[in-house]
Formats: C-alpha cells, structure tokens, sequence
C-alpha cells in the first residue's frame, strides 16, 4: 500500500510539479512561448492554469515594454537627428556671422574714408584710421584719448545734422565744415545715420566722411 501511494503521489502530484518547474526554469532563461501542461483539473491543473495565465500577462507585459522601447528609441533618434541639424545650422550661421564681422571689420579699418560711430552728441566712441588722420592724428588710440570730440566749426551746421538726424534718421552728401587738430579748418563729406536700439532706446550715430579740403581749395582758387 505504501508503494501504490507513493507511485500514486508520484504520478498526481510530484511529476506535473516537477513539469511546471522545468518550464518556470525555461521562461527564466528568456522563452516566454513555453506553457506549463496541464493534465488535471485538481489544484495541480489549477496551479498550472495560473501559471500559465501569469506566464501570458508576462509576456504581453514584455511585448508592450519592447514596442515603447522601440518607440522611445525612435524618438530619440529624431531628436538626435533634429539635434544635429540645429547645431549645424548654428555653426553655419555662426560662422556666416564671423565672416560678416571679419569682412564689416576689414571694411570698416581700411576704408579710405573716415568711418565712426559716435553718440548723439557727436563724440566719437570708435573710428578707422583715416577718420583720425582727417583730424590730424595719428593714430586712433591718440585720437580717442583726446576726447574724440567731431567739432563742427559752425554750432549751427551741428545742431541743423542733428535735428534732421532725429526727424529723418539720415543726412546724405552734406558738405560740412569741421575743426581739425591745432584749431585748422577741413571740410568733409559727410554720410550719417542715425541708429536706435530698440531694447535698450539708447541711439547711436554711424557716419562716413570723406575729406574733400582740397576740392574747397581749389573751388575757391577758380572762384578767385
């Protein structure tokens, strides 16, 4: 009798466990297909049935993780993708930017005439190098430590630029009379306008004069 009871435990019992062991084991190593067998319709069977129906949610479970998986890393790469071309996009405007401002510079030390940017006030904050020699000196640190001042010989041609400055933003081709280094008179071409930041309201001038005393001179000689 012991011997039928223990075959009969064997049989009913001990191998479906041992089954539904082989496959937990299966299914840990990464094999969501395998199912535990289910040969009874007792608590072994129920046991297996709950298996397998845990062993199904795990596997939805795993699918669906998968798919954000491949949908986040899809995300990611366009991103990345989005990214990349911004940052090209800035290096490239960035280096456009730097080619203007080399170029703008190049222009702006070399030209032949007098180039400045100046306060309202006609006080000369930056030049090129003909600018300061139009006023007598030498250089444009020299100049600029002097007070960089833009005397107009008459106060009256001064305040005449700057009230057309302010109602029209631009004065062109006006021939200006202007005092020099020493007190010596020189006349100039002058081209300015009249720049407003729009964030901070603070104003600016940004002028090109081109000296013309010896074209005066010479008027005058033939008016004589």
């Amino acid at each position: 009798l012991a011997v039928v009871a223990t075959y009969v435990l064997s049989t009913l019992i001990t191998r479906p466990l041992m089954r539904i062991a082989k496959t937990s084991e299966k299914i840990a190593e990464g094999d969501l297909q395998q199912r535990a067998p289910i040969d009874s319709t007792d608590e072994v069977g129920q046991l297996a049935r709950s298996f397998n129906v845990m062993v199904d949610r795990l596997s939805a479970a795993q699918f669906e993780l998968e798919g954000l998986n491949r949908t986040l890393e899809e995300r990611v790469d366009e991103r990345t993708l989005q990214l990349r071309e911004e940052f090209e996009e800035r290096r490239r405007a960035e280096s456009a930017l730097r080619i203007s401002e080399e170029r703008y510079r190049l222009l702006f030390e070399r030209n032949l005439a007098g180039a400045y940017i100046a306060t309202p006030g006609f006080r000369i904050l930056s030049c090129n190098l003909a600018c300061a020699r139009l006023f007598g000196y030498d250089s444009i640190e020299e100049f600029l430590e002097s007070g960089g001042e833009m005397s107009y010989k008459s106060d009256f041609q001064r305040d005449a630029i700057a009230r057309r400055l302010q109602e029209e933003g631009t004065v062109m081709n006006e021939e200006v009379e202007l005092r020099g280094r020493d007190g010596r008179t020189l006349w100039a071409l002058e081209n300015v306008r009249l720049i407003r930041d729009p964030k901070s309201g603070e104003s600016t001038l940004e002028g090109v004069l081109l000296d013309i005393s010896e074209r005066k001179r010479a008027e005058r000689e033939m008016e004589y």
